[in-house]
């Protein structure tokens, strides 16, 4: 996507160090957050914008991801790992001027484009609290519309589906929630509770099943319905003599209350619930264990295949709300990321 030569816009975190190529300014924000705490927060109690009253290091970036405004597109992939989100960020434009923004969280953030639209890539760890971290901070900072994704790994809980096809969350997702009350008091029925589906954007969802398909054929891709649960063991039905976790029964629970259910996993539901008017959202994850576990040569190349689907996804996705002006201070963010490199590049030879 072409800029229009709008001028960056920088923040104030910034605008003391203008003089400084963006690539060692980058080092020196990560050394001044390095040793961050929670004391470093800036909180205006008295401002009557909502929006003043995120917590924010003093340099303005997010507390977790790290992120200012222009760090993040708004068109976003979320993957499990950075080692997932590197490999996936080869499919770029050009692979040597991707912008990446690390936190001492464990957070990476992969920025450059796709067929010239400004897309990143969220490397957003495991669980709920993990995406929900990303989502408001990403919220925090992108403007106007945003359009994210999830690609993971899952459980698979349907005899209909098999380890190695990817399942598209398009009928919506659930979420177990461990009630620690109730197991203390040793009450089996009421140990877990099962949150009603949010669903996943229909546009985006519909597009992506339609990419995913050219990429992987239409027996390794399927709409299905996901639950998320808030623990890897417990709440996954794992079984475990040390723990009195009293549930046994629980995956033959969830599959009698929603029949649909095909994968298992622990963060679509954060993500779709935590999507507002404009905020396109939709998750996938790649079934990596039933009978038998997904071998390492096909999860690779599925999470190669599904990747670049995902990515020509996000790039051909059109905004309902129109595209916002963010797109192109994004894309002058990173085009004067990549001059920067060919001078600094040009002064080393």
């Amino acid at each position: 996507m072409a800029t229009r030569g709008k001028k960056r816009v920088r923040s104030h975190s910034e605008t003391d160090k203008e003089h400084i190529p963006f690539a060692k300014r980058m080092k020196i924000d990560e050394e001044e957050n390095k040793y961050s705490s929670y004391q470093k927060i800036e909180h205006d109690s008295q401002s009557d914008n909502e929006h003043d009253q995120f917590p924010v290091r003093k340099n303005g970036r997010t507390l977790h991801l790290n992120v200012i405004r222009g760090d993040v597109a708004n068109r976003i992939l979320s993957v499990g790992d950075s080692a997932r989100a590197m490999k996936i960020s080869k499919f770029f434009d050009d692979p040597d001027k991707v912008r990446v923004v690390s936190s001492d969280t464990m957070f990476k953030v992969f920025t450059g484009t796709f067929k010239g639209v400004p897309l990143s890539i969220v490397a957003t760890g495991m669980g709920y609290a993990m995406i929900d971290f990303v989502v408001r901070e990403i919220r925090h900072v992108v403007q106007g519309p945003l359009a994210m994704i999830r690609l993971g790994t899952c459980g698979v809980v349907h005899p209909d589906y098999e380890a190695g096809q990817l399942l598209i969350a398009t009928k919506g997702s659930t979420f177990i929630q461990t009630n620690r009350d109730e197991i203390i008091k040793g009450n089996v029925e009421n140990a877990y509770s099962f949150s009603p589906p949010v669903k996943a954007d229909i546009p985006l969802s519909s597009l992506m099943v339609c990419n995913l398909r050219n990429a992987l054929g239409n027996d390794k891709v399927k709409q299905v319905m996901n639950c998320s649960a808030d623990s890897f063991y417990c709440s996954e039905g794992r079984i475990d003599p040390n723990f009195n976790d009293l549930n046994d029964t629980l995956i033959d629970d969830l599959r009698e209350k929603f029949p649909d259910v095909a994968s298992l996993e622990m963060e679509s539901f954060g993500l779709l619930s935590l999507a507002t008017k404009d905020m396109h959202c939709s998750s996938c994850a790649i079934g990596l264990a039933k009978d038998r576990f997904c071998t390492p040569t096909e999860l690779k190349g599925i999470e190669n295949m599904a990747g670049l689907g995902i990515l020509k996804t996000l790039a051909a996705f059109q905004f309902p709300e129109g595209e916002p002006d963010y797109t192109d201070e994004v894309g002058q963010i990173l085009q004067d990321y990549a001059d920067e490199v060919d001078a600094e590049s040009s002064s080393n030879e």
